[in-house]
């Protein structure tokens, strides 16, 4: 009986321990009308570690900096315009735990840069940035992007990951971009049910770690996807396309060539492929000819 009685209760400091922790976080709101927060560098300041900052509809001039976990989402229409056109409209640094919802970026050299972090950005509108998202990070985080708009005027990289961790991509949009989504390094990269489209390279692949490509949109593209030769040692991985349709693209729909068609000499790694379809694609489905995208 004292056996039991002495789990019990060190079950139940367990579960007051754990409803502490759970009523320590708290809610801040950022108003430009009303409110003694109206800047919301001033709330991320103010806020413990998890905590959520509720950002009310307006257009905010400001450059952040997050070093702690929380929750950053925006509440009708919020527009982020950076101070410092050349510096990251959000920078999150060594953060596990980071949350940046519903907010749209404007004009920043990067519009997010994540570095050695772990988290989740969903359901922004990043435009006319040199980056729409740059993420590198080491073997131990990773980073969900969902629901992103990234779009440009003809330039511009939307996705650049690069490091050693995870990044997922679901249900995202880039459109007009010198490049969609650019991976080098190690990354480990899954991009699913997303759309791709009028950029030069829709995507430019420097390094294969693990790459896997599950029914994404890839159209109307210079080259679909670019396997090119980088300027470091390859690593050697998997590229998984799968269900992927690539088509109407003005160059190549699957590359792994110069642009003038002359085969890069690339060290050789895992190409799997099935389920995919690759039509009008001006200068052919691959290149060289005989790379077979089933």
């Amino acid at each position: 009986m004292k056996r039991l009685r002495h789990r019990s209760l060190i079950a139940l400091c367990a579960l007051l321990t754990l409803g502490t922790i759970q009523s320590e976080a708290s809610s801040l709101i950022v108003s430009q009308d009303a409110g003694p927060i109206q800047t919301i560098q001033a709330a991320i300041n103010a806020a413990a570690d998890h905590d959520s900052v509720f950002i009310q509809a307006g257009h905010y001039f400001e450059n952040l900096i997050i070093t702690k976990p929380l929750s950053l989402i925006g509440i009708g229409e919020v527009i982020l315009e950076t101070g410092d056109s050349a510096s990251p409209a959000i920078m999150v640094t060594d953060v596990d735990g980071i949350v940046i919802r519903n907010i749209s970026i404007i004009g920043a050299e990067d519009g997010i840069l994540v570095t050695n972090s772990s988290g989740i950005v969903s359901g922004c509108t990043i435009l006319d940035c040199d980056t729409g998202i740059r993420i590198s990070s080491d073997e131990n985080h990773t980073v969900t992007v969902s629901d992103v708009i990234v779009e440009a005027a003809g330039s511009g990289i939307g996705l650049s990951i690069g490091g050693a961790g995870e990044t997922i991509v679901l249900s995202c949009a880039l459109s007009g971009l010198g490049t969609g989504i650019t991976i080098g390094g190690t990354a480990r990269v899954l991009v699913v049910d997303s759309v791709v489209e009028k950029c030069f390279y829709g995507f430019s692949i420097l390094s294969i770690a693990d790459i896997r490509l599950v029914n994404n949109d890839i159209r109307h593209n210079s080259t679909g996807i670019l396997v090119t030769e980088p300027p470091f040692e390859w690593t050697q991985g998997s590229l998984t396309l799968l269900a992927n349709r690539i088509n109407g693209n003005s160059s190549w729909g699957v590359s792994l060539c110069a642009s003038d068609g002359s085969e890069m000499d690339v060290e050789a790694f895992s190409l799997l492929a099935a389920d995919n379809v690759l039509m009008g694609n001006v200068r052919g489905a691959t290149c060289p000819e005989d790379l077979v995208i089933d």
